[in-house]
């Protein structure tokens, strides 16, 4: 083989091997950006059950303090009528 011959082979690997490495590297970017996506959703439904779990404590707060003070009603009721 000629000395150009061999060059313009080695020419032709090294561009398949850049070609392959560019392949590789649009999979992976597309792989980087469906995880992005996927991380933006969990994202979203998380602050969606953060929204979720705030109004669940307030009426859990708001619920507790009404049964209690129904108790304490109850219990000077009783006292009041049995004469504690």
């Amino acid at each position: 083989m000629s000395a150009r011959t061999q060059k313009r082979l080695a020419q032709q690997n090294t561009n398949e091997k850049l070609d392959e490495l560019l392949d590789l590297s649009k999979e992976a970017n597309r792989k980087i950006d469906r995880i992005g996506e996927r991380v933006d959703n969990i994202d979203n439904r998380l602050s969606s059950l953060e929204m979720q779990v705030g109004k669940v404590t307030t009426k859990a707060f708001v619920a507790g303090g009404l049964g209690g003070a129904i108790v304490t009603v109850g219990i000077e009721l009783l006292k009041a009528k049995f004469g504690g």
